[in-house]
């Protein structure tokens, strides 16, 4: 098994402001993994006042964010390295259980894995010039 492959945290500051959307998470949903960022964006873009909404949530969110990351890291669900300014997922303690998750998570739960997907096929440049947003 390949090692994890980090990803740019500045790319986790766009995560909450696509999934906490609910008209953005619905968009995710509809929008095939094997479509790809690119066009999620078309769709998304459709009203231009859709994308340029991602980069201001980013930045409200920014301090939910953070905290999140920073959770993450003292649970250990995250790496960070803070040099390199990258973060990657830790594979669960073999002991650890799953939690129960809602309805409602779940689908929260599929939309980040294809955040994610779409997120490492793109890069950091690509995914600031299609979704509109700078870091």
């Amino acid at each position: 098994m390949a090692p994890p492959r980090p990803a740019p945290l500045p790319l986790a500051f766009l995560v909450l402001s696509l999934l906490l959307h609910r008209r953005t998470l619905e968009m995710i949903g509809s929008t095939r993994n094997s479509s790809g960022l690119a066009l999620f964006a078309a769709k998304f873009g459709e009203e231009r006042e859709n994308l340029l909404a991602v980069h201001e949530r980013a930045l409200l969110l920014r301090s939910l964010t953070l905290q999140s990351v920073a959770m993450g890291s003292r649970a250990k669900l995250l790496t960070v390295d803070y040099p390199a300014a990258t973060v990657w997922a830790n594979a669960l303690e073999p002991k650890s259980k799953k939690p129960a998750l809602s309805k409602r998570i779940k689908g929260v739960s599929g939309a980040t894995e294809k955040l994610g997907h779409w997120f490492c096929k793109a890069g950091l440049n690509q995914v600031a010039t299609t979704l509109r947003v700078e870091f």
